[in-house]
């Protein structure tokens, strides 16, 4: 093949992100960006606290807690509120998708109006990626629970059916592997595609799904490169935010030992000067707890604000891979695709024939313009 969008897409968005971001470079576009970046990761941050959560009720009865008909109603109240502000978060990233995009060519984020602007858009990203996590649990769950049930109820001996139920679980093991290579690629194919489709085209989840099979079936070869390069890639920006994380969680626990050492020692000198104080511990454990979790906030905003240029390189070279692909995505962008043929437009011709300054000039610059 002559040409590999895949990589005049890399060229473009290293191109784009640089003077998106440097050129020039503004405090104030930074910080918006990178806010829009955090809220756009919330549902992953909520995911891993609820499966923590539930990892940590699990171990009760062996720190000695005794499950109470009042314990269970708090966990259970515990596990609601931690599956709503699941879905929320998961909301605001959906909604936050759109809004990342929109900012990133309006070179602006303007919070509520983006957020009331793409709120549609986001509920129903919501709602797929809702459906689609639920199918994943029962796909998952399914056969695994079949493999346990079969296991009780089969009539084999206590070896025969030790190796069988081994072996099934393998297999099991294999499944849930292969499951979630391919929902990856599904999940990125939402992200990459089907997101900046519903975005400049309209229209639904599923309507958009269905363009985005109809073009990347047609250019599967070009989709391979592109997966390739955003792998390769990918190995790269983990690596650095790796490293930036590394540094500023060590930052964020000397900045903790520090405030916390000197904390501790207040706190000491005012319950031996005061024993009255004593009564206050409780509210200083929580205010404790606040502290910790406002500074672990701040500390994944630094992160993000600090590897900014990353997921804005990874969502501009997604469009613009798109772009090259989608005659209908190249007339919504305003980006630049493939570069323009030139071709004899009567503005062309005209300069050429009367051969003035003016009106090559004049051509010049409408060639550009369509160029982009």
């Amino acid at each position: 093949m002559s040409e590999w969008h895949a990589v005049e897409a890399l060229n473009d968005g290293i191109e784009r992100t640089t003077k998106l971001l440097f050129k020039p470079f503004s405090m104030r576009l930074w910080l918006r960006l990178a806010l829009v970046v955090f809220l756009l990761e919330l549902s992953g941050s909520f995911t891993q606290i609820t499966f923590r959560v539930g990892g940590d009720l699990s171990s009760l009865e062996d720190l000695g807690v005794h499950l109470t008909r009042q314990v269970v109603t708090l966990i259970i109240a515990a596990v609601a509120v931690l599956i709503f502000l699941s879905l929320v978060g998961q909301f605001v990233s959906a909604v936050f998708n759109f809004v990342f995009i929109e900012a990133l060519f309006e070179e602006k984020v303007e919070f509520m109006e983006n957020f009331k602007r793409n709120a549609g858009k986001g509920l129903s990203l919501f709602l797929f990626n809702l459906a689609v996590g639920i199918a994943s649990l029962i796909i998952i769950l399914a056969p695994l629970i079949a493999i346990i049930y079969a296991s009780f109820k089969a009539q084999l001996s206590a070896a025969f059916a030790t190796t069988i139920f081994l072996g099934m679980m393998v297999l099991w093991v294999l499944f849930v592997l292969a499951y979630m290579i391919l929902a990856s690629i599904f999940l990125s194919i939402t992200g990459d595609f089907v997101v900046p489709l519903m975005h400049f085209t309209g229209g639904g989840v599923i309507e958009n799904w269905r363009k985005a099979w109809s073009l990347l079936t047609k250019n599967l070869s070009q989709l391979m490169v592109y997966l390739v390069l955003k792998m390769a890639f990918g190995m790269i920006s983990g690596i650095v935010k790796l490293l930036v994380g590394l540094a500023a969680l060590l930052v964020a626990i000397g900045v903790l030992l520090v405030i916390g050492g000197v904390g501790a020692l207040a706190w000491l000198g005012l319950t031996a000067l005061s024993p009255g104080l004593e009564g206050l511990t409780a509210a200083v454990i929580i205010a404790a707890f606040i502290a910790l979790m406002a500074i672990a906030l701040t500390v994944s905003y630094a992160i993000v604000f600090l590897t900014l240029p990353i997921p804005v390189f990874f969502r501009y070279y997604s469009i613009l891979f798109l772009q090259r692909i989608s005659p209908e995505l190249n007339a919504h962008t305003g980006m630049r695709g493939k570069p323009a043929e030139k071709t004899n437009t009567p503005e062309r011709t005209k300069a050429i024939t009367e051969g003035g300054g003016e009106a090559r000039e004049k051509t010049k610059k409408q060639e550009d313009i369509k160029a982009y």
